[in-house]
């Protein structure tokens, strides 16, 4: 054919180069490298006239090649970064780390672009056939992030993870446009080389996690992640996504000349041991991988070499089906024996709970959404009443499971329609021009697609945090721009030239102006942003009493104001310095400055809940402000108040919770104490409403049990608190819960006196014994059980187990008491009457708390005071029973 030439390459005989006629055919040219298999060559080669007459329209100078190298590097140094990076100093965590990692070298690149283009008088970038779609969804994007219930973290992101946030969204499309508009050969293998790198890096690390080899120094191993995507499932997405593109990878080795026959094999050797790797961890981390993801992506790929629509080496076509076939025993064999690693637990919701969570949202933002990046808004908020009785109950999600479900509630009817016509507009490009010009093969494009519909099957399946987000999108980017030049499409580009108009070049230079000062404005709120966090964590793990904990949450803040959780935590810092200060001898104690701290911790968690009116970890930490500056600063009706306002703010955002109804009603029985009694009979009832509404949330409450048995008591009602412990100790048989519920039980048994009641009572007390021999309420009232009983020397002796307990403040006072108890006992009076409601040292549950620790940003568990959640397996499922 005119125009062509054919040449050999390897063992094929079929490759075609364009562009060159038939005498040249029996010359190959060096530099062309086929993209892998047999079938003809998928990339057009330029000849001299058009390099040259491309040389005359670009000039070519150090700075602006220096200017392209830096693109180059920054695009590998994305494609390398992301899966590896990490440096553990951010209170944050990994998410927040890596979207730090993707902001920098971005931006870099966009400067060096944008730099370039004002050199060279013009910037060009590439026309997709996504352009329309993708401006579609930024507009969706925007909009419901205008009309956010959090505007600040809908633009910047969620706390922990800011991947959801519109600046990171915009960040992502200049990131497609900028692999599209810089796609060549040479970048190509460049970006392909980093990731394949990275993942084989990064199943190593995982590997020797697994097996427990502590491989790296002690200074540094306490920062160092288990999963190097932030979560096991993260890592468990990528490494089945990485097996297609190994394959394609050898493939396109194997087809290559001779030359270099050495290095070819130890590459081979490399990519052969990488899919080994990928299979062991795959196989180890059982309960983490998404089978469906992983078994239909490598399906599709399985899919188009079967049917020759993409041809691939002859001697390698065993490969891809003895891996699935491996896959598939893997998937039939199940979970592998115990690791010597203990892995940890990543809960997160079942689709059948994101999918309660968003068709309630709907109700109250359809169209828009409550914004980007404020799942964890909508999952407080509507979160239905069956969530409380899974072990898990106490933990919150600021993402849900599957990018639509948890785009239903964020962005809204409009966005989801916006992001499903990206995505319709994405897969139908991908699979048409697989499908076409059969004569292109295009294997490498189909390694990457695979890889991209691992990822996409995973995104709609399973939670998807940030780190393998921003890695998905690059990878989806470079999986279309090798699939366009693999396929020979026409390359068409917006030309933004300075050159064509004194008056359209003047505006062009004031855009890049614009945008260069844009791009030194947003690096340095970057750097700010990064640094703040890292001095909150330094904060955080300083003891939470310490001065220089509080400088540098403090600085934190000043580099950050717009962040309301370093405010929270400066807050509660200063809370904990007021507690501490409260605790010294009264002599050494500076009340001047016990008052200071109050105050500022109350400053500060008010001025975060002011920020952040909608956020339930903000509203929740302003409420235990409030209750714990009660405890250090005694009872004040004003600051009650204001504690039952914050818990009512916090119960409206998260209605379902029970642990809020229960500081309300303890609010009620407090405020009762001091009330006539006329009003102290209503906050007494009003108080049990309020615990029995807990019980109704969460049948197996055993706060709520204690809670409502102590106020039914208060109220006078003595059996009904006898039936509300009894009810308690039925549905939490074990544990401290059960041994308070159950010393209760006893002590109500032991006042009312009838029939078997005490024999019930010393079976309670021995019980709560059985699993500490050193409470001292149960001894006390063992033995007045014993005295009433007639068995004084058992009394006796119950008596003097309590006074060898007996250690703290106040030691002699309470000593002296209880052998006050005992020389009665040896008189033959009764300490019935007088110890009725004795307690030698322990309070069941105080009416104010002590001071709650801060909490964390990834767990987010609710108030102080909630119970512990069961230990689980890594594939079990909040919402199952």
């Amino acid at each position: 054919m005119e125009g062509e030439r054919r040449i050999p390459v390897g063992n094929t005989t079929s490759q075609v180069y364009p562009l060159m006629n038939d005498k040249e055919r029996t010359t190959p040219p060096p530099a062309p490298v086929p993209m892998g298999g047999s079938g003809k060559f998928s990339f057009p080669l330029r000849n001299a006239e058009q390099t040259k007459t491309q040389d005359k329209s670009v000039k070519e100078t150090f700075t602006t090649r220096l200017l392209d190298g830096v693109v180059s590097v920054s695009l590998a140094a994305l494609f390398f970064g992301l899966p590896v990076f990490f440096t553990g100093l951010t209170l944050q965590g990994l998410a927040f780390e890596k979207e730090m990692y993707f902001y920098f070298w971005l931006l870099l690149a966009i400067v060096s672009w944008v730099s370039k283009g004002v050199i060279v008088g013009e910037m060009k970038i590439r026309r997709t056939p996504l352009d329309i779609p993708i401006l579609i969804f930024a507009v969706a994007y925007i909009a419901s992030a205008a009309f956010s219930v959090d505007r600040w973290h809908s633009f910047w992101g969620s706390f922990g993870d800011p991947s959801r946030g519109v600046l990171s969204v915009i960040s992502l499309i200049i990131a497609y446009y900028l692999v599209l508009s810089h796609f060549t050969i040479k970048r190509m293998y460049i970006m392909l080389s980093a990731l394949l790198t990275s993942a084989f890096i990064v199943m190593v690390w995982s590997l020797l996690v697994v097996s427990g080899v502590h491989f790296l120094p002690s200074s540094i191993e306490r920062y160092a992640p288990m999963s190097l995507l932030g979560s096991i499932t993260s890592l468990m997405i990528l490494l089945g996504a990485m097996l297609p593109l190994f394959i394609a990878a050898m493939s396109v080795l194997q087809s290559l000349p001779d030359r270099g026959r050495l290095f070819k094999l130890s590459l081979m050797a490399g990519l052969a041991v990488g899919i080994v790797l990928d299979l062991i961890l795959l196989f180890l981390l059982f309960p983490y991988v998404s089978w469906l993801a992983v078994i239909g992506g490598f399906s599709f790929f399985l899919l188009y070499i079967l049917a020759q629509v993409v041809k691939m080496e002859e001697r390698l076509t065993w490969l891809p089906m003895l891996v699935l076939v491996i896959l598939l025993a893997f998937y039939m064999i199940g979970s592998p024996i115990n690791l010597k690693t203990t892995l940890p637990v990543e809960a997160t919701p079942n689709m059948k709970l994101s999918w309660e969570i968003a068709k309630e949202s709907t109700k109250n933002n359809l169209f828009l959404g409550s914004g980007p990046a404020t799942y964890g808004y909508d999952f407080s908020l509507y979160r239905p009443q069956e969530y409380n009785q899974q072990p898990l109950s106490n933990l919150r999600f600021s993402q849900g499971t599957g990018l639509y479900l948890e785009a239903i509630s964020t962005i809204g009817v409009l966005g989801v329609i916006a992001f499903t016509i990206l995505l319709l507009s994405f897969v139908s490009v991908g699979l048409f021009l697989l499908a076409q010009k059969k004569e292109h093969n295009k294997f490498l494009s189909l390694g990457l697609w695979s890889m991209v519909t691992v990822m996409l099957v995973a995104a709609l399946s399973k939670q998807f945090n940030g780190s393998i987000l921003i890695l998905g999108v690059l990878i989806a980017a470079l999986a279309l721009a090798v699939l366009m030049k693999e396929s020979q499409s026409d390359e068409s580009y917006l030309n933004l030239s300075l050159q064509s108009s004194p008056k359209f070049a003047l505006a062009l230079a004031f855009v890049f102006l614009v945008v260069s000062a844009g791009v030194a404005f947003t690096f340095a709120f970057i750097g700010k942003a990064f640094w703040s966090d890292v001095l909150a964590a330094q904060a955080m793990e300083s003891s939470l009493g310490d001065a220089d904990g509080v400088t540098k949450m403090t600085k934190a803040s000043q580099y950050m104001p717009q962040e309301s959780r370093y405010m929270s935590y400066l807050g509660q810092i200063y809370l904990t310095m007021a507690s501490q200060e409260l605790n010294k001898p009264e002599k050494d104690r500076d009340t001047d400055a016990l008052k200071k701290y109050v105050e500022s911790a109350n400053g500060f968690a008010k001025a975060a809940q002011t920020m952040s009116p909608n956020d339930i970890i903000v509203q929740e930490v302003l409420a235990q402000t409030y209750e714990n500056t009660l405890f250090v600063s005694g009872m004040n009706p004003d600051l009650l108040n204001a504690m039952q306002k914050a818990y009512e703010q916090a119960s409206a955002l998260e209605p379902h919770n029970p642990i809020y109804f229960v500081k309300l009603g303890q609010i009620k029985k407090t405020l009762a104490n001091s009330a006539k009694a006329d009003e102290q009979k209503t906050l007494l009832a009003e108080s049990v409403s309020l615990f029995q509404k807990s019980i109704d949330e969460k049948p197996d409450f055993a706060l709520g049990y204690f809670n409502l048995g102590l106020a039914q008591e208060a109220s006078g009602d003595v059996d009904a608190a006898i039936t509300s412990f009894a009810r308690g100790i039925r549905v939490n048989r074990t544990g401290a819960d059960a041994d308070e519920l159950k010393y209760n039980l006893a002590r109500l048994l032991r006042i009312r006196g009838k029939e078997d009641d005490l024999k019930l009572a010393e079976v309670l007390l021995k019980e709560i014994l059985a699993d500490n021999d050193k409470s001292l309420n149960a001894y006390l009232t063992l033995g007045l059980v014993y005295e009433q009983t007639d068995r004084k020397d058992d009394a006796i002796k119950a008596y003097e187990k309590v006074k060898s307990l007996i250690s703290g403040d106040n030691t002699e006072t309470a000593k002296k008491q209880i052998q006050t108890f005992i020389d009665n006992v040896r008189a033959g009076k009764s300490n019935n009457v007088a110890a009725s409601d004795a307690r030698a040292s322990e309070s069941a549950v105080p009416s104010i708390i002590p001071p709650a620790a801060p909490i964390a940003p990834e767990t987010q568990v609710p108030a102080t005071n909630t119970l512990p959640a069961a230990p689980i397996t890594p594939s079990s499922d909040p919402l199952v029973p």
